[in-house]
């Protein structure tokens, strides 16, 4: 336990004629380790909070937590959830951040945090709330919504990310069909195989869990054999930001005709490129491309710098 006490000091009745109460010392609270926000002088200008205070995800999601912004160097963070029973589904790590095991059941969740500062403790309400929903697969994207391959290579793809129950199951659709497209149905990710022919394929993926199924169209774009998929907003560096740059820039940087080269230093281009008239890193130094030119060129990086 630990006692706090008021001090009772000197009491003046008037400046000529002062009583003196003698100082009392007397017990005024008494906590078990715990004591509101604010009420010992040490958390004085204290701040504790996640800058992201709030998540949901899909029952059997693991989930971690960002590092939360502490004002000063504290003893100790213990995290307490409001629901005793999710006692045993979190933990915490060396960077004060909250681990949420994939155990959860469908709910929502409000963690409180006790920060110790020496031998001082105090409590901060509802830092974080996490709400678990067991539902449809939803919002399933892959990394990249554009594959392009050379002819007669295997490829396998990242697995998609989504939210909803899982487990789930996978299922492919390409257009035209081309069976040599399939798919992993336990993990969702596009197995591509080398005998695919040269041409360009819509990929739509089905998903299905426990609460039924949900179609995605057309999540994915295939390139094989330098067809060039058709997606709205596609923009080709062969096709389109060569000639752009031949025109403009090729007299004194040839080697940014070269792929490679361009992709690295894309936003450093576009940079320059866009600077205001006047600008004395402005390029090209002796003329300028027009609105639609620089917007055509900030598209080929926003669509993922398409060879």
């Amino acid at each position: 336990m630990r006692q706090y006490y008021i001090l009772l000091f000197f009491i003046f009745s008037s400046c000529h004629d002062a009583k003196i109460v003698p100082t009392v010392i007397a017990p005024v609270l008494t906590l078990p380790g715990i004591t509101p926000k604010d009420s010992i002088s040490v958390f004085k200008n204290f701040t504790f909070r996640f800058a992201i205070d709030t998540a949901q995800v899909a029952e059997g999601d693991s989930f971690t937590t960002i590092v939360p912004d502490i004002s000063r160097t504290v003893t100790g963070i213990r995290f307490v959830p409001s629901d005793s029973s999710a006692n045993t589904h979190f933990s915490t790590d060396d960077f004060k951040r909250i681990n949420f095991r994939n155990t959860l059941a469908n709910g929502v969740y409000s963690y409180d945090a006790v920060v110790s500062i020496g031998t001082k403790d105090t409590l901060f309400k509802n830092v974080f709330n996490l709400t678990v929903n067991p539902d449809f697969i939803k919002h399933l994207k892959y990394e990249s919504n554009i594959i392009i391959l050379d002819e007669r290579k295997n490829y396998t793809s990242p697995k998609p990310i989504y939210f909803g129950t899982k487990p789930a199951t996978f299922f492919l659709s390409s257009q035209p069909q081309m069976p040599s497209i399939g798919m992993n149905n336990i993990d969702g990710s596009i197995l591509i195989d080398r005998s695919v022919l040269p041409g360009s394929y819509k990929i739509s993926v089905s998903a299905k869990n426990s609460k039924g199924f949900t179609n995605f169209s057309d999540v994915v774009n295939v390139s094989i054999g330098g067809v060039l998929p058709t997606v709205p907003g596609f923009v080709s560096f062969n096709e389109e930001i060569v000639p752009l740059i031949a025109t403009n820039c090729g007299r004194c940087h040839p080697g940014f005709g070269n792929y490679h080269i361009s992709y690295n230093q894309a936003e450093n281009l576009y940079d320059r490129i866009n600077r205001p008239s006047g600008d004395s890193k402005k390029m090209p130094q002796n003329s300028t491309l027009t609105d639609a030119q620089i917007a055509t060129f900030k598209k080929w990086i926003d669509t993922g710098k398409n060879p």
